[in-house]
């Protein structure tokens, strides 16, 4: 029987991401739109290509609230969806959830997730089927990286700045997060490029 319910990303309030809001929500809007909600909301815009847009916080997954339930049913063979988008993240207040405005990161919650579970392989999936060098996002071409990845050099074309904010950084971030914590492997590919990814023909495996 199908269960349909949202998941629940727990994250601390106090998290030093509230600080410094950098994920991106919402249209692009005008200078006076931006300047009149950021006044009535006190929200925070910055500009973009395309006009002001608003930012939030992207705090840490601390914890699933519906971990054991994620459990149960897995052990009992169901396929299991959770966590699209990161979750709704929330703060634990007594015996109480407070939903807070915010972002939870969808690849730190899936390496936090399959850590939690156990896995021994993390499969992060893009619109690209390996990570490239010298990226093209218009024409989704470039160089493509070794085919295989330790974690040093994962973490290290991070710190490079090479991948960007955004985009492939986070997904190699936490795939190399996954396989340092004892996670196994991670792959980074795209659905179309699983399967021949998964026999080892494409894709962008993290090795510890």
């Amino acid at each position: 029987m199908a269960l349909v319910a949202p998941t629940h990303t727990v994250v601390d309030p106090g998290d030093p991401a509230f600080s410094t809001p950098s994920k991106p929500i919402g249209k692009p809007m005008s200078p006076e739109e931006a300047q009149q909600l950021a006044g009535a909301h006190g929200w925070h815009f910055e500009q973009g290509d395309k006009g002001f847009q608003r930012f939030v916080a992207s705090p840490t997954p601390r914890g699933v609230v519906e971990l054991a339930e994620i459990r149960r049913r897995m052990e009992g063979g169901a396929i299991t969806i959770a966590a699209g988008g990161g979750g709704i993240p929330v703060a634990r207040e007594a015996s109480e959830l407070r939903a807070l405005e915010a972002v939870a990161d969808k690849d730190r919650v899936a390496s936090h997730l399959g850590l939690s579970l156990g896995a021994d392989l993390a499969v992060f999936l893009t619109d690209v089927p390996a990570v490239f060098g010298s990226f093209d996002p218009r024409t989704k071409t470039g160089q493509p990286l070794k085919r295989h990845l330790r974690v040093s050099e994962a973490d290290a074309l991070v710190s490079s700045g090479q991948l960007g904010r955004g985009g492939m950084a986070p997904k190699v971030a936490e795939a190399a997060r996954f396989v340092k914590e004892g996670g196994g492997m991670a792959l980074i590919t795209c659905p179309d490029a699983l399967e021949a990814a998964l026999r080892g023909l494409n894709g962008t495996w993290i090795v510890p």
